[in-house]
């Protein structure tokens, strides 16, 4: 019985890891991803766009896109949560200007239109 209680409990844990696998290759995936209007510029020699996407905030990685009315930041720190876990901050830095640099702060549950980096 307790063979058996193990052994049901390996597999759970392998069927897990397999399923954080999967969504990690999906997320990879999603963000590498050009838009159809890429596609199209592409035969004109033009750098692909990546596709948009929303994210909590706490999802944000370095390098990701952000832009608002002051124009194009990119995140230069990790995320870290304050306030109980009610609001997320992190540094971001101007798009080509990078001695611009502020801290930002969202609400934790609201999701933000992302870019991620361009790959080089």
């Amino acid at each position: 019985m307790v063979k058996e209680s193990h052994e049901l409990s390996d597999a759970a844990d392998m069927l897990l890891r397999e399923a954080e696998a999967a969504l990690h290759a999906l997320r990879d995936t999603m963000r590498k991803a050009p838009t159809r209007a890429a596609r199209e510029t592409r035969q004109q020699g033009a750098q692909i766009e990546l596709r948009s996407y929303h994210v909590v905030p706490m999802r944000l990685q370095v390098g990701d896109r952000i832009t608002d009315e002051s124009g194009e930041w990119e995140i230069a720190s990790r995320p870290y949560s304050t306030a109980g876990g009610k609001s997320v901050s992190a540094s971001v830095r101007k798009v080509g200007q990078p001695a611009t640099m502020e801290d930002r702060t969202w609400v934790a549950h609201e999701r933000i239109r992302v870019r991620a980096r361009l790959s080089a």
